[in-house]
This record gives structure tokens, C-alpha cells and sequence, in this order.
């Protein structure tokens, strides 16, 4: 077998266990998520919002891998339950601004602990070091693929 033969199989038994875990923690936030009669795409938005410090409709839709208009329409959800206040930009009103509201801040506090309460236990087999090590190596990834960001579930 040749080297890049390896490579591929390598690359893609990585690519698919990531993909697993990626369910995994999806499946885990729904969960949460549904205990709460919340949408999954509501916990993404406002944990992106909170997380990354977002203020564009734009890069938010972009961020979270949801089209224009479903963000669009979730958006209208959460800044009518209080979550999110959306505002045009002064100086171009093409742009949508986002902040959230202190409702928000705090929706997003509860969340978090019962989203990664739910994700948790996948981490249970690894040691405290291998966990150290495996955050590093996961954050060197992202920044070598560009991302400054750790990404949403």
C-alpha cells in the first residue's frame, strides 16, 4: 500500500470518528434542549452569540452553518421570547446588529449547563491529561484550518 494510501485511510478514519462525536454532542444538545421545549437552532444562535461575540446577522448565519433565512426566522423567535435584540447599523442599514439582552445572558447561563451537562459524560474515559491534550490538539487543528473559533453544537 502506498504512502498516500495511508494517508487517505488515516484521513478518513479521523474524519469519520470526529463526525461521530460531532453526532454524539449534537444529539446531546437536542436533548437538552428538548427537556427545555427549545429549539436545537435557538441554543446555537445565542451560544454563538455569547460565545464568539457576534453582531451580524450575516456572520451569525455564517458561524452557525444555518442559510440567511431560517437564522432570519429563528432570530424573530428569540428576540420575541426577550433573548436577542436585533437593531439596523447606523452607518449601514444593510447591516443587521445583534446583541443579547440580559434575559438572553441569562437563558444562555442555564443552557450552557444543561448542554454541556448532557455532553460531559463523552469525556468520562479520558484521564485529565489526555483531556488537556486532546483540547490542544483539536485547538491546533482548528487554527490551522483557520477557525478562531471553537465551533457551535
Amino acid at each position: 500500500m502506498t504512502t498516500r494510501q495511508h494517508q487517505l485511510q488515516r484521513t478518513e478514519r479521523l474524519a469519520r470518528a470526529v463526525g461521530a462525536l460531532r453526532r454524539r454532542f449534537v444529539a446531546a444538545a437536542s436533548r437538552a434542549m428538548e427537556a427545555e421545549g427549545t429549539p436545537l437552532v435557538h441554543w446555537q444562535l445565542v451560544s454563538a452569540l455569547a460565545w464568539d461575540g457576534l453582531d451580524s446577522q450575516v456572520a451569525l448565519a455564517a458561524r452557525v452553518g444555518i442559510d440567511p433565512a431560517a437564522t432570519s426566522r429563528a432570530l424573530d423567535e428569540l428576540e420575541a421570547k426577550g433573548l436577542v435584540r436585533r437593531a439596523r447599523d447606523k452607518t449601514d442599514r444593510r447591516r443587521v446588529s445583534l446583541a443579547l439582552t440580559p434575559t438572553g445572558r441569562r437563558w444562555y447561563a442555564r443552557a450552557r449547563v444543561l448542554v454541556f451537562g448532557e455532553i460531559s459524560p463523552v469525556f468520562d474515559p479520558l484521564s485529565p491529561a489526555e483531556a488537556r491534550t486532546l483540547e490542544g490538539l483539536l485547538a491546533r487543528l482548528a487554527h490551522s484550518s483557520g477557525s478562531s473559533s471553537p465551533g457551535s453544537v
